[in-house]
């Protein structure tokens, strides 16, 4: 039972946080004025009045428009990687299930993030295809990842397997 609680908490709870982080994220909470708000806030932080005097220097709206689209990416990214992680539970070869929802889970999720930003956002959140490309390269970067890893690791055992056969001398 101890064991079972445990994996439960190693595998499912930070997915299941990660869930809920970015569900919030797609709500007024994730708007584009809360983005401007808390990177305004970063940059006073870090100087005073750092970018305000000369507005030929990148604008705050560039600023906040490449770190929204970088957390489009990085959001998604987490999110498959933490699929993954929850559907090996520690196994050392590839699973094909893994990667079924790598791809099925981040689908869902979209699906339930337009239903957020759509109807939880009091109107501030739009939706448009750009997100879902991002969203995707998310996916797409730990997905393709993933599987060069454990396409290594199998090459790897494979090697190991070959070379001690042949000189049974190599311990492994």
């Amino acid at each position: 039972m101890r064991r079972a609680v445990l994996r439960i908490l190693i595998y499912a709870a930070p997915l299941l946080l990660w869930l809920g982080i970015a569900a919030l994220l797609a709500t007024e909470l994730g708007s584009y004025q809360q983005s401007w708000i808390l990177l305004h806030k970063l940059f006073d932080w870090i100087e005073p009045g750092f970018y305000y005097p000369d507005p030929q220097i990148v604008s705050m709206y560039q600023i906040t428009q490449m770190v929204r689209k970088i957390a489009h990416v990085a959001v998604y990214g987490v999110l498959t990687l933490l699929v993954i992680r929850l559907c090996q539970s520690g196994q050392p070869k590839l699973r094909p299930l893994s990667l079924v929802m790598a791809l099925v889970v981040p689908s869902a999720f979209s699906g339930i993030e337009v239903y957020l930003r759509l109807h939880q956002s009091e109107g501030t959140r739009h939706v448009r295809l750009e997100q879902f490309l991002l969203n995707g390269v998310g996916v797409a970067i730990v997905f393709l990842t993933t599987l060069a890893f454990f396409g290594l690791k199998t090459l790897e055992r494979w090697l190991l397997q070959t070379e001690s056969l042949n000189n049974p001398n190599v311990s492994e």
